[in-house]
């Protein structure tokens, strides 16, 4: 037997087969029954007319300097200048209003465009457009930024158009616009906002997934409890699971709550290791407090909306919205978020691994791949989650890494200790 026959022993079996392509068969119907234009309608003509953003730039909140105007045909859009290599403040327009009740998105149509645009080393470093959201107490939600517009090279001024699904939970958000590169403009016009409901048959689409999606949990589930060479691996596995799909499918909001002070802990020691470099004092980011204006006294106006309270307490989300225009500039490469993705899927590796000791490895992995896909797919169906490739990737990084670890430790350890692979034949062990 030669060495690659050796460490990638099997084919892949009828069930792992039939698992992959029932996995592949709900992610693509997922997304196409929650796909924008199959889900959402425009509301009525008169839902949510007071709930809009100034239709004029100049009533907006700016930056006091690098700011200007241009028109373009009948549009008169703003225009930004760039915050210069040696400056961390960006010039910016922002805009808060508050959100209807009954809204299950809402649609942002703008044009925009940059002129000589020269990015910046960080990823905040360039031309954007973002939402982000509160609460009815005024709190940000960390669903958002939701990315309208990013811009890292010149381009022409042309229409942009942007989705935003909403829940309960928002009850107000915030238009900003800044330009963080090292040189040249951004030109936006004003945004229009237009609220969407969800389409009857699209929500009993979205149900029946929903429960599909749960029948195949439950007969996988089975399959590890059936398949596991004992209760306790078994169970191992079962809780990996529990713990990758509650971190994927936990609204935002609640998971910052939980994550926030074990990352704030892991930036911290992170930090001491890895980055010791002496405190240098910060450049003052722009003050992005929303003041007491016409716009912030319209959202805290009474009305017969069923919103009232969380109208009148929108005007306390100005405090929270100092320096969101600037995201916080990452010092290393991959974030939190993304380590727990890897840490994650790392445990749920090696202890599928361990659990089917008689398993072919393209089973383990085809399993592990597909679950690690359900996962990014299931976010579909989480108002304030997304899939993202890079999780997915980050995903990846830890099955691999727990299948090298597997390698090795059956290369190098007793069989005592790693049970051998069974014969088809006898079912003896070799």
């Amino acid at each position: 037997m030669n060495r690659r026959a050796k460490f990638w022993p099997g084919r892949l079996s009828t069930r792992a087969s039939v698992y992959l392509a029932v996995v592949a068969l709900l992610c693509v119907a997922s997304y196409l029954a929650l796909h924008d234009a199959v889900r959402y309608a425009p509301a009525p003509s008169d839902f949510g007319i007071d709930h809009a953003p100034p239709p004029a730039l100049s009533d907006w909140i700016a930056s006091k300097s690098g700011l200007s105007f241009v028109r373009h045909g009948p549009m008169t859009a703003a225009r930004l200048g760039a915050r210069g290599a040696d400056s961390a403040s960006p010039s910016f327009v922002q805009a808060g209003f508050a959100v209807p009740a009954g809204a299950d998105a809402l649609r942002v149509d703008l044009h925009a465009g940059a002129e000589a645009l020269q990015p910046g080393n960080e990823a905040w470093q360039s031309a954007w457009v973002q939402i982000f959201s509160f609460d009815a107490r005024g709190r940000l939600l960390w669903y958002w930024p939701k990315t309208v517009l990013r811009l890292d090279a010149p381009g022409a001024f042309g229409p942009v158009s942007a989705v935003v699904p909403l829940n309960d939970t928002i009850a107000g958000a915030f238009i900003v616009a800044f330009n963080g590169a090292d040189a040249g403009t951004l030109e936006i016009g004003p945004p229009s906002v237009t609220y969407l409901v969800e389409r009857p048959f699209a929500a009993f689409l979205r149900q029946a997934l929903v429960v599909a999606w749960i029948a195949a949990g439950v007969w996988l589930a089975g399959g590890v409890i059936r398949g596991a060479a004992n209760w306790v691996r078994a169970g191992f596995v079962i809780g990996s699971v529990a713990i990758a799909l509650g971190g994927a499918l936990m609204p935002q909001p609640t998971f910052r709550q939980v994550s926030a002070p074990l990352e704030a802990w892991t930036l911290q020691v992170a930090n001491a290791i890895f980055y010791r470099a002496p405190e240098v004092a910060e450049p003052a980011l722009p003050d992005l407090t929303v003041p007491e204006t016409a716009q912030t006294e319209a959202i805290r106006t009474e009305s017969a909306e069923p919103r009232t309270t969380q109208q009148e307490s929108l005007g306390e989300a100005g405090d929270a919205a100092n320096a969101l225009a600037v995201p916080p500039r990452p010092d290393y490469p991959v974030t939190f978020k993304q380590l727990g993705h890897f840490a994650a899927f790392f445990l749920l590796g090696l202890t599928a691994i361990a659990a089917f000791p008689n398993a072919s490895w393209p089973d383990r992995l085809t399993c592990l791949a597909g679950f690690a896909i359900a996962t990014e797919c299931l976010q579909w169906f989480v108002v304030t989650r997304t899939g993202q490739i890079v999780d997915l990737i980050a995903d990846g990084a830890g099955l691999t890494l727990a299948v090298a670890a597997a390698l090795l430790a059956k290369r190098f350890m007793p069989a005592r200790v790693l049970p051998a692979r069974a014969t088809p034949a006898t079912g003896e062990r070799p």
